[in-house]
This record gives C-alpha cells, structure tokens and sequence, in this order.
C-alpha cells in the first residue's frame, strides 16, 4: 500500500509539471570548441554537387558573413588576408554569406565574381540551412576545425589573431610533417 501511495504521487507530480515555456536558443548542436562541425554540402557552381570536408584542406577557417543578395560577391577583406597569411600551408578559408534575398550563384558566377583566382571557397546560405548546422551563430562568427571537423577555436571576424594564429601554428605543424603535400 505504502508503495502504491508513493508511485502515485510521483506519477501526479510528474503530470502536473507544466512544459517548458520559456529558455536560451540552442541545446545540441550547438558548434563549439570541443564539438564536431557539420559538413557542408553543396552544388557547385557548375553544377556538381559536392561537400565542403570533400574539397577542403585538412585545416579549415569557416566565417559566416550577411551582405544584401545584390552583393552576393562581396568578399571578406579579413578573409583574403588569412588566405595570403596561409599560402603553401594546408588551411582552407571558405566565407558562407547569409544574403537578405535570393542568391544568384550559378553558372558564370565563379568568373563574375573573380573566385576563380582566389583559393577562398565562398558559399552562399540563403535558405540558411549551414547557419543552422552550425547553431545559428552572429555575422561574423569564425570557426576552425581540424582534420577531423573538431572544433578548435572560434572568434569573430573583427578579431580573428587568436584562430589565425592556431590555424597559421596547426598548417605549419602538418606541412612539416608532411612536406611533399601540395595545398
């Protein structure tokens, strides 16, 4: 008897609870050190369909940039200079811009935007779906990952030395290692 008293007492606390209504956005999933990040996949501009982890260097610095749908070429100038800062070195820069309108890539954009002479792999997110992957983080939040998607650092576009400076340190540590690599 004791025992049945107590089951159902705990079975009525548990049913008069009330549901969370309220908290802070992101539970699991959310990038941060220590955690592994999600692959990005996606259509190439020529059509092919591919993953980021699929074309990257083993390193990689991923930034998510806003600009208007209008500008969809607009290249980070803090990203173009991590990309002359790791010439030679294992590290991949990629830009995912989250546009306030529909993304024009397509055929020709390459060429239009001039990508095709940098070593920076821009992608845009309009239907947000890496943003989300990545827990919805601000404009110009920065991640770096190792071989493995592991999270190692991340910071923001307007003070990127801590990541450049680990990303610079774990390129010249594997390049070292493995010097007859070509990046």
């Amino acid at each position: 008897v004791i025992i049945f008293v107590l089951a159902m007492g705990v079975v009525f606390t548990v049913a008069c609870t009330p549901a969370p209504r309220t908290g802070t956005i992101g539970w699991e999933g959310m990038t941060t050190p220590g955690s592994l990040a999600k692959d990005i996949p996606f259509t190439a501009s020529d059509g092919r369909q591919t993953t980021f982890h699929k074309v990257r260097g083993p390193i990689a610095v991923v930034a998510f940039t806003s600009a208007p749908a209008d500008q969809c070429c607009w290249v980070s100038p803090q990203l173009m200079k991590l990309l002359d800062r790791f010439e030679g070195l294992p590290v991949s820069v990629a830009q995912i811009s989250l546009p306030t309108g529909k993304c024009p890539h397509g055929p020709g954009c390459m060429e239009m935007c001039r990508l095709g002479t940098t070593r920076l792999f821009s992608f845009c997110d309009s239907d947000r779906l890496a943003w989300k992957a990545y827990g919805q983080p601000k404009p110009g939040t920065v991640f770096l990952m190792d071989q493995t998607d592991k999270v190692i650092a991340t910071g923001s576009l307007n003070n990127m030395q801590a990541v450049s400076d680990k990303a610079y340190e774990m390129g010249k540590r594997l390049h070292e290692a493995e010097p007859d690599m070509i990046y």
